[in-house]
């Protein structure tokens, strides 16, 4: 399996604007941001099904490929301390649903 996908990474980056706290169409929030070891994802609602969680970095390459159960308060941790500093997007997928948040990692 690949650890590239074929999407414009730009363009995610152009749709997100914000740094602290940062929302896209205001459903999901990361925090914190930017972010060292680990970030939380506030997901916006109870999750009638366990979402895919992909962590894009640089030139497209999949740093994280999961599927998440949330923590208590729709909370979903992730680990990040391994990333090396830059740019991140996390992308939530659900059978209804794609949704894309910026992140920075120092």
């Amino acid at each position: 399996q690949s650890d590239y996908v074929d999407f414009d990474l730009q363009e995610m980056l152009n749709e997100v604007t914000g740094v602290v706290p940062l929302t896209y169409h205001g459903a999901y929030t990361v925090f914190p941001n930017p972010g060292k070891e680990q970030i939380f994802l506030r997901l916006p609602e109870k999750m009638l099904e366990t979402p895919l969680v992909e962590i894009y970095g640089q030139q497209q390459k999949i740093m994280s490929n999961q599927s998440h159960v949330p923590d208590s308060g729709n909370l979903m941790s992730m680990d990040v301390s391994h990333f090396p500093a830059g740019v991140y997007i996390i992308k939530v997928t659900t059978s209804r649903e794609i949704n894309c948040v910026k992140f920075i990692k120092y």
